[in-house]
C-alpha cells in the first residue's frame, strides 16, 4: 500500500504542480555596473568541443562589456594558463590598454 501511494504521487501531474516549495525564494538579479569606457572591464569564456578546424578545437571569446565588441581567438581545449596569458597580451594588452577588470 506504502509503495503504491508513492508511485502514486510521484507520477500525479496535479501533485507536482501543487507541492510546496520547501527553499528560500532567491533574491531578485542584480545588474552589472556599466564602465566608464572601452576595454576597462572584460568578459571572458570559452567555447569547446568544436569539430577540429587547423587543429584547433575551441574558441576564446573576448567581450568588451562597454562596447559589445568581441574578439574570437582560436584555440585547443588543452591550452596551458602562461599559453591563455600569452594569447591575451598579443590579441587583447598590445592592442588595447590592460582592463581593470576581467
Amino acid at each position: 500500500m506504502t509503495q503504491f501511494i508513492k508511485n502514486y504521487v510521484s507520477s500525479c501531474q496535479q501533485c507536482s504542480r501543487n507541492k510546496n516549495i520547501h527553499h528560500k525564494k532567491f533574491g531578485l538579479l542584480k545588474p552589472l555596473p556599466i564602465p566608464s569606457g572601452p576595454w576597462i572591464c572584460l568578459s571572458m569564456d570559452f567555447i569547446t568541443q568544436l569539430p577540429l578546424s587547423n587543429s584547433f578545437d575551441s574558441i576564446l571569446v573576448i567581450v568588451d562589456r562597454f562596447s559589445k565588441m568581441a574578439v574570437f581567438i582560436p584555440t585547443m581545449s588543452s591550452i596551458t594558463l602562461p599559453d591563455l596569458a600569452h594569447l591575451f597580451i598579443k590579441n587583447i594588452f598590445s592592442k588595447h590598454c590592460l582592463p581593470s577588470s576581467i
